[in-house]
């Protein structure tokens, strides 16, 4: 799925069931959901940039093994919204102007995910790990004027969080 650019009220681009599979240069402007991710495994989404989702700009559900990489959010509720997924990257993607509870999420036991060189700005909490996600790793990362940095809640062992900058 290369290069395409979706205008949509609900889903932009739902990506179902689908193994090794390439999503990138893509564009949903306007959906409640602009990337929904669901029982997806070994794909890479490049390059992609989700704008104005009144739901979250990528949803990812029960997905593992996934690489998110130099993506775009811009003025969505939600950036990443992870639900029980593990084993997934996300690297060197960027959230701004959100205005949601978080830009990035971790909830329902999603496990061992790498969250790496990412950059939010704006909106209520950048990183927010709940309902019992584990061994998930924080690193490198840029917040600023997010209302917070970073929350774990309690249940959610052995998460790292090291050299992140989050400024007011």
């Amino acid at each position: 799925v290369v290069d395409n650019t979706v205008v949509a009220p609900d889903r932009g681009i739902q990506i179902v069931d689908t193994r090794g599979s390439e999503v990138s240069a893509n564009e949903s402007t306007g959906s409640a959901v602009g990337f929904d991710v669901i029982d997806a495994t070994g794909n890479t989404f490049t390059g992609n940039r989700s704008v104005g989702s009144d739901f979250s700009a990528f949803s990812i559900t029960n997905a593992d093994g996934n690489v998110f990489e130099a993506n775009e959010v811009d003025s969505s509720h939600f950036g990443f919204v992870v639900t029980s997924s593990s084993g997934n990257t996300f690297d060197t993607n960027a959230v701004s102007r959100g205005f949601g509870w978080f830009s990035f999420g971790f909830q329902e036991r999603s496990d061992g995910n790498i969250v790496t060189s990412n950059q939010v700005s704006g909106g209520g909490l950048a990183f927010k790990v709940y309902i019992g996600s584990a061994r998930n790793t924080f690193s490198d990362n840029a917040a600023s004027y997010a209302a917070k940095g970073v929350s774990i809640d309690s249940g959610c062992v052995g998460n790292v969080v090291e050299r992140n900058t989050i400024t007011g």
